[in-house]
């Protein structure tokens, strides 16, 4: 059977499973799962605040921020929302401040020419000879040079106006020059009066970006909009900054720290960022104290709700839990373990499950069910793929530990067998790259106590092809602490929990399996 003909035998409408992305999930307001924290986020439209949202990658940023988004949609709250997002212009340098405001002034000019064009004798209505030729020099400066690609992209990151920009595009013609031509026509600005010292060099343009700036703002509350959101997203995916934190942060560090800019009035900066950012947010000089913070994180029950709202919503309400999809003899909550698995994130939660189908689809020919080999060699496969992903420098290396808990001892005299500097130079790397993590020390009768480590991704334990050896180690390494009921990983008879620093005692701990077997 192949995967179309599972999701449509099982009952599903569409593929719940087609997409991580969240932009290109049309039902995502059906199955969203806010965060405790998310009106902090969206704030007062009536007086916003700058904040910052850090997350792990695939952890749900972008699709937090397309919530915010759609609240711009809200009749009772109208504010404007812009999506910035597009660095590649940047080019792996790091941009001014100046450059910034400039970018933000651009969709801000276009959002208002786009409402104007929408609005019979809008201009007349709402602005003065000063805001017009506002507008006007803003229009010319920062519009009429685009590419036909770059307009486009200005067009979809006017996320309130999208359809209308879409519109007017059509409606001009599609010729950059004639579209910005016919938009200030319409907005009756043909004849106001361009500030020439402002636009007559780069460097004038970028000495008056934040007055430029502050004046559209201020154009834009004489519309419909309280406020405008300006909403910050995909820093970490330009070829420049995909695999360096510090890259990604540069491309908005002097925006992030220029308070001046971002706490102006009228404007609400959202931030969401990869969280390997926020080391050099810190060290940059940020002030948590004057941006409020979030830290995006989910829990197993917010991912069980999250599948469920999503297998909901593409079958009609017919298929609330993966278990429906299970065969009568697997004894297993699947629901329940791929949402473990996931280790918080949402995408991989989408990835699993998707797995997991696509091992079914080898064995079934007619009936579509899910066995519990299907579950295990699932996850299997996708733990030996995420890790891959996750860990490629090291991936290879892990497969020679063999237990969750380990010293540099160890692992160096029996394992690597090499110099006890040399493996303790290995694990401070795995520890940079978050797949281990000190829990605990062991006296030695010397000054210096010995440290014990763990794994810190349970994926790195699941990896494999075969079923009894994903229950086996289900079984013996994914323990729940008894004191925060999180999912502990160690091997040892007796270990630290990670989360909580309470002690694990092997022989009395329920496992992951046994807490998921029916």
């Amino acid at each position: 059977m192949i995967y179309s003909s599972f999701i449509a035998t099982a009952g599903f409408i569409s593929d719940p499973f087609a997409s991580t992305d969240s932009d290109r999930e049309e039902r995502l307001s059906e199955y969203f799962v806010p965060p405790p924290y998310f009106a902090s986020v969206m704030g007062d439209p009536s007086d916003p605040e700058a904040s910052i949202v850090f997350s792990p990658r695939g952890t749900g940023k972008s699709a937090l921020r397309r919530m915010v988004e759609e609240g711009a949609s809200n009749p009772t709250t109208p504010y404007l929302a812009l999506t910035y997002m597009d660095f590649e212009w940047a080019a792996g340098q790091t941009p001014t401040v100046e450059d910034h405001q400039l970018a933000v002034a651009r969709l801000l000019t276009l959002a208002i020419l786009t409402e104007l064009d929408a609005e019979p004798n809008g201009a007349d209505l709402y602005l003065d000879e000063h805001d017009k030729n506002v507008l006007k020099t803003a229009a010319s400066a920062l519009l009429t040079s685009l590419t036909t690609s770059q307009y486009r992209d200005a067009m979809s990151a006017v996320k309130t106006l999208h359809d209308k920009a879409s519109e007017a595009w059509h409606k001009y013609g599609g010729v950059v020059a004639t579209v910005v031509g016919a938009l200030m026509a319409k907005a009756g600005i043909e004849g106001s009066t361009i500030d020439r010292d402002l636009v007559s060099t780069p460097a004038s343009l970028a000495a008056g970006a934040r007055d430029l700036l502050t004046d559209l703002l201020a154009i834009s509350k004489k519309l419909f909009w309280r406020s405008v959101y300006v909403l910050v997203d995909r820093v970490d995916e330009t070829s420049a900054t995909a695999n360096s934190p510090q890259a990604a942060f540069d491309i908005v560090s002097k925006l992030l720290i220029s308070l001046p800019t971002i706490q102006q009035t009228g404007v609400g900066f959202k931030f969401f960022l990869w969280d390997q950012t926020e080391r050099f947010f810190m060290e940059a000089g940020g002030r948590p104290d004057r941006v409020m913070i979030h830290r995006l994180r989910w829990s197993v029950e917010e991912l069980t709700e999250m599948l469920s709202r999503r297998l909901r919503a593409h079958s009609e309400k017919r298929i609330g839990s993966l278990n429906d999809l299970l065969s009568s003899e697997a004894g297993l909550d699947a629901h329940l373990l791929i949402c473990h698995v996931a280790h918080g994130s949402p995408r991989d939660m989408i990835r699993i499950a998707k797995q997991v189908i696509a091992e079914a689809t080898k064995s079934q020919v007619g009936e579509a069910r899910i066995s519990r080999d299907n579950v295990m060699i699932g996850i299997g496969e996708f733990s030996k793929q995420r890790v891959d992903e996750l860990y490629p420098r090291f991936s290879a290396e892990f497969s020679r530990v063999p237990n969750a808990n380990f010293t540099t001892p160890q692992l160096a005299n029996d394992v690597f067998r090499i110099t006890t500097q040399a493996m303790r130079q290995k694990i401070l790397q795995w520890v940079e790259v978050g797949a281990v993590r000190k829990v605990a020390e062991q006296p030695t009768g010397e000054n210096r106590p010995l440290h014990v480590y763990a794994f810190s991704d349970p994926r790195i334990l699941l990896r494999g092809f075969h079923a009894s050896t994903i229950e086996l180690n289900l079984d013996n390494y994914l323990l729940e602490c008894e004191h925060c009921r999180l999912i502990a990983i160690g091997s040892d008879a007796a270990f630290t929990c990670a989360e909580c620093g309470s002690d694990v005692v092997l022989k009395d701990a329920r496992s992951l399996l046994e807490i998921v077997s029916i």
